[in-house]
């Protein structure tokens, strides 16, 4: 249950990606007021005090035009405002940006393993819980790492 916990920790954080990189100087809680607010036009607006933490993560990376990227991990300070700000990020498609939930490895890599499967038609991460859709039902499972997922599957199929 240590993943459980670990996944609760980041339940008010979010990634962004595909940011220029920051300078030396720049405080990444305002680039990431200054960002949502503009390109999210988020209403009301994102305030400085909103955020509990913010920093760059990862290394910086070219994009396919070779600008220099970054990504940043963010915290705020309640999780209406993460909430508010990943039901906007449609408005990021095709602009080589994107935000996403802050997912620990244990469920990215069991995410992968699910997409995998020959019974599951989708999988995606929502309020800190992974959940797939099964093929040929309109049933979802919400699988946990280590639980039975040819179980969950069979209950699915039972319910249609």
């Amino acid at each position: 249950h240590a993943i459980e916990k670990d996944q609760q920790t980041r339940k008010s954080s979010i990634r962004i990606f595909g940011l220029k990189p920051l300078e030396k100087t720049e405080d990444p809680a305002k680039s990431v007021c200054d960002f949502v607010n503009s390109d999210l036009q988020l209403q009301p607006p994102l305030k400085y005090e909103d955020i509990d933490v913010a920093h760059p993560v990862g290394p910086i990376s070219k994009n396919n035009k070779n600008e220099d990227k970054q990504a940043l991990l963010c915290k705020f300070v309640k999780r209406n405002d993460k909430m508010r700000i990943l039901k906007t990020r449609s408005l990021l498609k095709g602009s080589g940006r994107g935000i996403a939930d802050d997912i620990c490895k244990e469920h990215m890599e069991f995410m992968k393993t699910l997409e995998t499967h020959n019974e599951i038609e989708q999988v995606w991460f929502w309020n800190a819980k992974i959940w797939a859709k099964v093929k040929g039902t309109s049933n979802t499972i919400n699988p946990r790492i280590h639980c039975d997922i040819e179980q969950l599957i069979r209950n699915a199929f039972l319910k249609r």
